[in-house]
């Protein structure tokens, strides 16, 4: 359901904007720049095309973030690969395929069990003094932490009555990494909510990749090992995570927070806590609700050999559903500074460009990138690939959209758009599945994000056209 770093050099503002305009692209200037993000026209030297870039650059500090975090989205997509390619090549899919639901299960767990405070990290604490925002993570992370554990532990009890297929989670070791997981994924996505509301996004960047390349070093061992089943999948998870959020919390946090100190008595009550990110958080759970229950649909509708395809296939086309969210992210943390509608379009042209030039290589190229998971993966999966990569643009119009009415504090109709689109996929999936296979969650997901993106350009249609009546009225 986003590059400053050692200190906050842009305070974040919540302020509401009547600039709206959502997809306009931006207006073009003659060199020298005039404004934060404009190009020159025509040629120019090749020199001072550079300075050009560097000026963008060094003047854009939406851009720098924006960048980061999609660094961000490239280093997690290059070691997912390589993490489930290894699986893929050593463990047999029934295995990879509970372990993925599993993992799914413990995203999910991890997702309600911060109650939206993640969001509300992104748009509030940057602007806090120390003390305050160390009352705030503090507090935060204590409650996020607590509730999860208590999630993980009816998720141990429920699952295995859900499917047979989960029936490894009744032996006590299974079931206590399932808790230890579920707990150290809930920290680690407020940590990364953390960096990101301080403009820090190299440190979020850090910490996704050592968790990247510890879990990547640990399933390795395991393996070699002689370990087989889902245990080295879920292990690697566990291990790796805990060690990226030690490393981050002993060396990052303070370079951005030099006094930071744990502080569980303030000014930041836990009622006030909830009350603010209530809405956040049915947002963030509707958004990632199918990206997470989407393995174990597969599993009990389908096959464990289905759901590992289904994961694989999704791992990969999951790059360009994070170029959006990485956007959207960097805007909600520089929140209303500067026109909302200027970064809006230069936000809608990044993302289109990167996925104007990601996109269609993928649909050229789907069973070349799969064929490494193995032939099965790639003949099944190719035609689900292309789906999923062709929504990737609806799924960004939807996204900025979001963003935009995050920070205009206009929380109804996103809440309302997430929760309808995760009934289609999850209802979609259900249906569908058993009858065509996995290739129909890929078109239920289309439909799903098609249905978003029409409901914001009517969104858009009707504001702009309350705005020009009340301009005509105030003019007349």
């Amino acid at each position: 359901m986003n590059s400053t770093t050692g200190k906050q050099l842009e305070s974040v503002s919540m302020s509401s904007s009547s600039d709206s305009g959502l997809l306009a692209l931006p207006r073009l200037h003659s060199y020298p720049l005039t404004s934060e993000w404009d190009w020159p026209i025509g040629p120019l030297p090749k020199r001072r095309k550079l300075r050009w870039l560097r000026e963008t650059l060094r003047r854009d500090t939406l851009l720098q973030n924006s960048l980061i975090l999609m660094m961000t989205t490239v280093s997690n997509a290059v070691t997912g690969y390589v993490f489930w390619a290894i699986a893929a090549r050593r463990l047999s899919a029934n295995s990879i395929g509970v372990a993925t639901s599993l993992v799914g299960a413990a995203q999910l767990v991890a997702l309600v069990g911060t109650l939206g405070l993640g969001s509300w990290f992104v748009s509030t604490i940057g602007r806090m003094n120390t003390p305050q925002w160390s009352n705030a993570v503090t507090c935060s992370i204590s409650v996020a932490a607590s509730a999860t554990g208590l999630l993980g532990v009816i998720g141990i009890v429920a699952l295995p009555r859900f499917s047979h297929r989960f029936a490894s989670l009744e032996t006590p070791f299974r079931a206590g990494g399932f808790v230890v997981a579920c707990v150290v994924l809930a920290m680690a996505n407020l940590t990364d909510d953390a960096l990101i509301a301080e403009q820090a996004p190299r440190f979020h960047f850090g910490r996704n990749a050592l968790f990247g390349f510890s879990k990547l070093c640990v399933l390795g061992l395991l393996i070699h090992m002689g370990i087989r089943g889902e245990l080295p999948i879920l292990v690697a998870w566990t291990v790796g995570g805990a060690f990226a959020l030690v490393v981050a919390w002993k060396a990052w946090i303070p370079a951005v927070r030099s006094t930071f100190r744990p502080n569980l008595r303030g000014s930041v009550r836990l009622s006030t806590l909830l009350q603010q990110s209530g809405q956040h958080q049915m947002i963030d759970v509707a958004g990632r609700l199918p990206l997470y229950l989407l393995p174990a649909v597969v599993l009990v509708r389908a096959t464990g050999p289905d759901a590992a395809t289904l994961s694989l296939t999704w791992m990969i086309a999951s790059i360009f559903f994070l170029v959006s969210p990485a956007v959207s992210d960097a805007l909600i943390a520089k929140g209303g500074l500067g026109s909302l509608s200027d970064s809006l379009r230069r936000s809608a042209v990044t993302v289109g460009l990167l996925l104007g030039v990601g996109v269609p290589i993928v649909c050229t190229f789907p069973e070349t990138l799969l064929h490494l998971f193995g032939g099965s993966v790639a003949a099944k999966g190719s035609k689900l690939l292309v789906v999923l990569a062709v929504s990737s643009f609806p799924d960004a119009v939807t996204n900025l959209w979001i963003a935009k009415r995050r920070i205009q504090k206009e929380l109804a109709a996103p809440i309302a758009v997430n929760w309808l689109m995760a009934a289609i996929v999850l209802a979609g999936s259900w249906l569908f599945v058993p009858r065509y296979g996995i290739v129909s969650a890929g078109f239920a997901w289309l439909a799903a994000q098609t249905v978003g993106a029409l409901f914001v350009a009517f969104d858009s249609f009707a504001e702009h056209r309350a705005r020009r009546l009340a301009v005509t009225e105030r003019n007349g």
